[in-house]
């Protein structure tokens, strides 16, 4: 484009805009008063024809408002400034469509060009570049490119036919989309949409879309307080000044309701205002000047003073187990302390509810109170005393840990601060015998005592002499404890798994005899001292837990040894409640002479301290016969070897060539197959008996016992499966 045509286009908008107060054909204000007058916001809704009914379609009762206005002049509508937006906008309030959809609330709406952006952007609005596709109720811009000039909005009535227009020739108009009228003054031909210098923009409101919340705060301290005078005079409001800060005392004061906090101040803010003026001894002028906006801070300040409910305690005297419930409901608060004193000691809890048990606080006088502050003022709420005092003690509760005890009864109850001493009763319920024990501080207690059923009774007593009891039956077995000699090695198991020793830890291993070796040394008071084999540790009590440590020579590594069935307990002299039930099994005694005796024909040592010491084998006529001496006890067990038989040879060799014992071959014959399963099968059933070191070969997994595991085991040597490494081991050898 030229500079001359350039300077043709601005000029003609200039004289356009300059135009639109006198000339007929003028449509809206200036292009640079559009773009400089960001804020034209008039609100002249109040001035409109009412003389319609809405029927909650957005579109047609945007357009029904619109009609209504037909014909009304800027004098009519009492607009002051170029208004086509702000009839597009006011009509858009008038509807009580949600103001995302067309922005009425929107400070720059007056001027067409951010109207425009502002819907494209913020809006979801749809630019129709078709007229065809043109529907009632969409939006058109009238747009100046060469000058880059929005110059007048209007509403689409109905599609290629008519506009309803704002401010155009001074009121409201319908216009035919046909007729070529000039945008300008008839002295500047070339500015109309014939010779394309003006072009309609057209955009679709979200009609479908629904309203944005509202969110409307009615505390003044969510705003900004005024910084000069609020007025409202000739129809003109004051926007973003501290007007919702004066609304919202207004509406704190029971002046104006939540719907009127607009963040305008309007005509009925201003009434409001006078109302509170003339409530307040104030120039009752609606003028929020210093006086007035001085006593509004005042008196809210006075208004948002901390208010509380206080909840009574429903006694003022409390026992051990007693709670005491605090609370308190407040108003205006920004933070509420509980302050608790006793004896002159103060302390305090964030918070306005709180439950303690008298337990906790402990006996005493108190009194407690809430303090409540804001950004004002701080507020004490009244002063209720209460006192705690431990003053009866609850009936103590007997518990055992099990019905049955070895060796030792022990059992505990709930103890009670209100108690001043404590009676143990046991009474023998066979011969009446009672043993008392008084002054029992504590709430656990043991006493070893014979073999029998009992009955035991703990009394509490108060300083006031008020006595509670509580009487539980139990009975002791296992008589006294076991003695098995001053020393000796045993092998032990629980459950049917070796206890061993891993590092300072005793746990649930194989039953391999020499995993679960343990060393018994005989101490004072019937205790043992028991020490692993394989790491030297001593078997200790250690927080209810049993454990291995160097030795210590104190209680936890004293051991009792009592009889359960047909296995034993371990009981540790520190603490005789505790019960660790096992079996001890190949049990040596160890004389102070030295000499060992067997007591258990399953040897710790079985598999390494049998030795052939004799042997003649068996010929055609004669069986043969292997003795075998336990290296331990020197006692000798004898094999018998069966006759030979065909072409055998009758010669009898002092030795065999092999006089091993294999762990798997039950039947002595150097092999290990199904046969010896079937005959552990048909021992653990009874159709057979083993001798002595035929059931240490089918002992395959060393638990000393012969059963059906161990037939499986073999079973599965026999044909090449997975099974026991113990399978298949010479036990004897020459």
């Amino acid at each position: 484009m030229s500079k001359f045509k350039r300077l043709v286009c601005f000029l003609t908008a200039a004289v356009m805009i300059l135009g639109s107060v006198s000339a007929a054909a003028s449509v809206d204000a200036s292009a640079a008063e559009i773009d400089i007058a960001a804020s034209q916001t008039q609100d002249r809704t109040a001035y409109y024809s009412k003389n319609y009914k809405l029927t909650g379609n957005y579109v047609d009762d945007y357009l029904t408002v619109a009609r209504a206005q037909l014909g009304r002049t800027t004098d009519q509508m009492n607009y002051s400034e170029a208004w086509c937006a702000n009839f597009v906008n006011d009509c858009a309030r008038l509807t009580g469509m949600p103001d995302n959809i067309i922005p009425y609330n929107y400070s720059l709406r007056a001027g067409c060009r951010y109207l425009y952006s502002y819907m494209l952007e913020n809006c979801n609005a749809k630019k129709i570049t078709n007229t065809a596709d043109l529907e009632p109720g969409d939006l058109v811009f009238y747009y100046c490119p060469e000058t880059d000039f929005y110059l007048h909005v209007g509403i689409v009535e109905t599609p290629r036919v008519f506009y309803l227009e704002g401010n155009y020739s001074d009121q409201v108009r319908l216009l035919n989309f046909e007729y070529n009228y000039k945008c300008y003054a008839d002295s500047k031909p070339n500015n109309d949409f014939k010779s394309g210098h003006v072009k309609r923009l057209y955009l679709r409101p979200n009609y479908g879309c629904k309203a944005t919340p509202k969110k409307v705060s009615v505390n003044p301290d969510d705003y900004s307080k005024p910084t000069s005078l609020l007025i409202y005079d000739d129809m003109e409001m004051t926007y973003n000044n501290g007007a919702g800060w004066v609304q919202a005392i207004l509406y704190q004061f029971g002046y104006i309701t939540k719907d009127k906090i607009t963040g305008a101040y309007d005509e009925n803010t201003k009434k409001a205002v006078i109302r509170y003026q003339s409530g307040h001894g104030l120039a009752a002028d609606g003028k929020v000047g210093n006086l007035t906006l001085t006593n509004m801070q005042e008196e809210w300040a006075k208004l948002k003073a901390p208010e509380y409910k206080y909840v009574v305690l429903d006694k003022t005297k409390y026992n051990y187990y007693d709670t005491i419930n605090i609370s308190t409901e407040t108003i205006n608060a920004d933070s509420v302390k509980l302050i608790l004193k006793k004896n002159g000691f103060e302390s305090s809890r964030d918070g306005s509810s709180f439950s303690f048990s008298a337990e906790a606080l402990g006996e005493g006088t108190y009194s407690a109170f809430f303090r409540l502050k804001n950004k004002y003022t701080t507020v004490d709420t009244n002063v209720v005393n209460f006192t705690i005092e431990f003053d009866a003690p609850k009936k103590p509760v007997l518990t055992v840990s099990d019905a049955d005890f070895y060796n030792a009864a022990a059992f505990s109850w709930k103890g009670d601060p209100c108690a001043v001493s404590y009676t143990v009763s046991i009474t023998n319920s066979s011969n009446g015998q009672t043993t008392e024990v008084k002054d029992i501080k504590d709430t656990f207690f043991s006493r070893r005592l014979p073999e029998g059923n009992y009955t035991a009774s703990v009394s509490a007593v108060n300083k006031y002499a008020e006595t509670k009891s509580d009487v539980c039956k139990f009975s002791v077995r296992g008589g006294d404890p076991l003695f098995l000699g001053n020393e000796f090695y045993a092998a032990v198991s629980a459950d049917n798994k070796g206890v061993c020793a891993d590092s300072n830890a005793v746990k649930a291993g194989s039953m391999n005899l020499l995993d679960s070796k343990w060393y018994f040394k005989k101490a004072d008071n019937d205790t043992y001292v028991i020490k692993s084999c394989s790491n030297g540790l001593d078997l200790t009590l250690s927080s209810n837990k049993v454990v291995l440590k160097e030795e210590n020579n104190d209680k936890t590594q004293r051991w009792y040894i009592g009889k359960n069935g047909s296995g034993y307990v371990l009981i540790p002299e520190s603490d005789t409640s505790k019960v660790f039930c096992c079996t001890i099994s190949a049990v040596v005694r160890v004389s102070e002479g030295g000499s060992r005796e067997l007591i258990d024909i399953r040897m710790v040592d079985a598999i390494h301290n049998y030795t052939l010491t004799s042997y003649k084998a068996a010929d055609s006529t004669h069986e043969g016969k292997a003795v075998y001496t336990c290296c331990i006890t020197n006692k000798t067990y004898e094999k018998t070897i069966p006759c030979k038989t065909g072409s055998e040879t009758s010669d009898t060799p002092d030795k065999p060539e092999d006089t091993s014992i294999i762990i798997g071959d039950v039947n002595g014959d150097k092999a290990v197959t199904a046969e010896d399963a079937l005959l552990v099968l048909r021992c653990t059933v009874g159709l057979d008996d083993l001798d002595v070191l035929s059931e240490i070969c089918a002992d395959i997994n060393f638990d000393l016992e012969v059963n059906s595991a161990d037939a499986l085991e073999i079973e599965r040597y026999s044909v090449d499966l997975a099974c026991s490494a113990n399978i298949g081991k010479k036990i004897v050898s020459e």
